[in-house]
């Protein structure tokens, strides 16, 4: 875990630049899942895109911003159900998940190393875990919004 996170200090890209790289790769898309992979040979993020009716996989160099792989895009069908619905509220949202890294990263004074989504008691709700000073917090967001859906 100490090596993963010397990685991730060490990154020169970060989350939300990772974010806005795979989100530049498909017009309209948006960020459902993001994380930083430092066990990997070269330190990257994951990055799970949604548009219209796709999910893409993208792999961003931490170090650099290169886009190291793409997967095909999948249909949203092949998700299973909790996973399908999550997306397609996210769709209809106003706040994406990089407003809620902004937000997570400003209150906690750090810096998000993942991103994602949760649902709590049926409410869609983003999860942002940030790395400030030595500790690993975990916030949690429920979008303006999304309650009523």
């Amino acid at each position: 875990m100490r090596r993963e996170l010397d990685s991730f200090r060490a990154a020169q890209v970060t989350l939300s630049r990772a974010m806005a790289i795979a989100e530049s790769l498909h017009a309209g898309s948006t960020t459902a899942d993001v994380s930083f992979d430092g066990a990997a040979a070269t330190p990257v993020y994951r990055v799970k895109t949604v548009q219209e009716d796709r999910v893409w996989r993208h792999t961003i160099d931490a170090a650099t911003g290169a886009v190291m792989e793409s997967e095909a895009a999948s249909p949203l069908m092949t998700l299973d159900a909790e996973d399908r619905s999550n997306l397609i509220v996210l769709k209809t949202l106003r706040h994406r998940l990089s407003d809620a890294v902004r937000v997570a990263e400003r209150t906690t004074s750090g810096k998000a190393i993942s991103g994602g989504l949760t649902r709590e008691r049926g409410r869609l709700n983003f999860v942002i875990v940030v790395l400030s000073g030595a500790d690993l917090k975990q916030v949690i967001l429920e979008p303006p919004g999304a309650r009523r859906r």
